[in-house]
C-alpha cells in the first residue's frame, strides 16, 4: 500500500469518484434497495399469511418431494420461477436433515416455513437486482450521460417504489417476472441497436422467459 499510495491521492481518487458519480449513486441504491427488501421476509412464522404463496411455494416444495419437475395437475400457474427456486429448496432440505430438522422428505409438508420465508428472499435478490438492471436499460437506450442519469433517476423510482418493494417481501412470482420484464427490454434494445440475428433471437428468448415467470 504504501508503494502505491500515490493512486490513493485525493488529486486521483476525486476525478474517479467525479467520473463515476452515477454508477456510485446506483450502487447504494442497490445496496438501500437490498437491505429494505430482505428486512421482514420472515413476516408471520410459523403462519404463512400471502393467500398465493401457497400455489408458487407450496408446489415447489411439492416437486421437491416427488422427485419432478412437472407440477401438479391441474396447474396454471407458469413454473420459471419455481425452477429457480427447487436447487435452494434441496440444499435447505440437506441443511436441515443434517442438523436433525427432519429425517426424511416425507416429514416436509407443503406449508413448511423455512421454504417460504427462502422463496421470500428469492425475491427479495431478484427485486434488488431489478434496480441494477433498469440502470443498465436506460444506459443501453440513451449512450452517454443522458444515459447514466436517467437509469439513476429510474433505479431510485424502482428501489423505493411501494407495489415493488412489498412484492419483493413475497415468495411469489411478481418480482421474479418484473426483473425478467427488464431483461427482456434489455435484450430487445440490444437487438434493435445491433441487429443481429443472435440479439433478436436472445431477445425473443428472454421475453419467453419472461412469459413463463
Amino acid at each position: 500500500l504504501a508503494r502505491h499510495r500515490a493512486r490513493f491521492h485525493p488529486s486521483v481518487v476525486r476525478p474517479w469518484l467525479s467520473a463515476r458519480t452515477p454508477e456510485l449513486i446506483v450502487g447504494v441504491l442497490f445496496l438501500a434497495g437490498l437491505a429494505i427488501r430482505l428486512l421482514g421476509v420472515g413476516y408471520g412464522d410459523p403462519l404463512v399469511l400471502h393467500p398465493d404463496e401457497h400455489q408458487v411455494v407450496g408446489v415447489a416444495v411439492t416437486m421437491l418431494k416427488n422427485g419432478s419437475l412437472a407440477p401438479p395437475v391441474p396447474y396454471h400457474y407458469p413454473t420459471v420461477f419455481h425452477y429457480l427456486l427447487l436447487p435452494a429448496f434441496g440444499l435447505l432440505y440437506v441443511r436441515g436433515k443434517s442438523r436433525g430438522l427432519w429425517t426424511s422428505l416425507d416429514e416436509i409438508q407443503y406449508d413448511t416455513f423455512q421454504f417460504y420465508e427462502l422463496a421470500r428472499a428469492h425475491s427479495a435478490v431478484l427485486g434488488a437486482l431489478t434496480i441494477l438492471l433498469t440502470f443498465v436499460l436506460a444506459r443501453r437506450m440513451w449512450p452517454g450521460d443522458r444515459g447514466r442519469w436517467a437509469g439513476v433517476i429510474a433505479a431510485a423510482y424502482v428501489t423505493f417504489s411501494f407495489i415493488h418493494v412489498k412484492e419483493s417481501h413475497n415468495g411469489v412470482t411478481d418480482a421474479a417476472l418484473t426483473f425478467f420484464i427488464v431483461v427482456a427490454f434489455i435484450a430487445i434494445v440490444t437487438a434493435l441497436h445491433r441487429g443481429s440475428r443472435i440479439g433478436f433471437a436472445a431477445a425473443g428468448f428472454a421475453v419467453g422467459i419472461a412469459c413463463a415467470t
